[in-house]
């Protein structure tokens, strides 16, 4: 099974310009240092999979649109403003944490995940990326949200945890009174939904 994972990281300027090419498709403006910043993660990512299990798409141009791309989704200026708190819960891999910490170094991004060794490949990440503005946090979801962390984000995150209902008992006590869950859900057709 480590074969599986055991592939080639993309040379950086093949990543750098496909990075800038799709995220202006996608009508986010990416400087060349935040595409940089996003290939030491995916770089880093690719490395690490080899023998921790982080991801299940490791070809350049997959990770980019659905792992990057796919976790700025959720980035919309009216709701995701400066300086705002947010907690990824099930962050897993950093996604979409670490993309939104890259793509605006004012937020004030917390990774919360089970699995320390998860937690820390991300704090690696976040120390050479310096990103000051993210913290970790261990802990299962469904415990931490009746603790000190009740209440506490202006955003909670999540992608491809759990089914809705339950992703929304977990997330929902993290955020203060106005804030927001952002679900990062993919769309199923009717038959697929009663398969769930």
């Amino acid at each position: 099974m480590k074969e599986k994972y055991d592939v080639p990281i993309a040379p950086e300027s093949e990543f750098v310009s496909y990075m800038m090419e799709q995220m202006s498709q996608f009508g986010l403006p990416c400087t060349e240092e935040q595409a940089k910043d996003f290939y030491v993660y995916y770089a880093r990512m690719i490395e690490t999979n080899k023998y921790l299990n982080l991801t299940g798409i490791t070809d350049m141009k997959e990770v980019v649109v659905k792992h990057m791309i796919d976790s700025l989704s959720c980035y919309d200026s009216n709701i995701i403003k400066s300086g705002i708190s947010i907690i990824d819960v099930g962050t897993g891999a950093g996604f979409p944490g670490i993309p939104l910490a890259i793509y605006d170094r004012s937020l004030k991004v917390t990774l919360f995940d089970s699995l320390k060794k998860r937690l820390t490949f991300l704090e690696s990440v976040m120390d050479e990326l310096k990103l000051t503005n993210c913290t970790t946090l261990h802990g299962r979801a469904e415990d931490l949200s009746h603790q000190d962390c009740r209440e506490s984000f202006d955003i909670a995150t999540s992608r491809a945890v759990a089914r809705l209902p339950i992703l929304l008992e977990w997330t929902v006590p993290y955020v203060k009174e106005g804030g927001y869950v952002i679900a990062l859900k993919v769309l199923f057709t009717k038959k697929k939904w009663e398969n769930q």
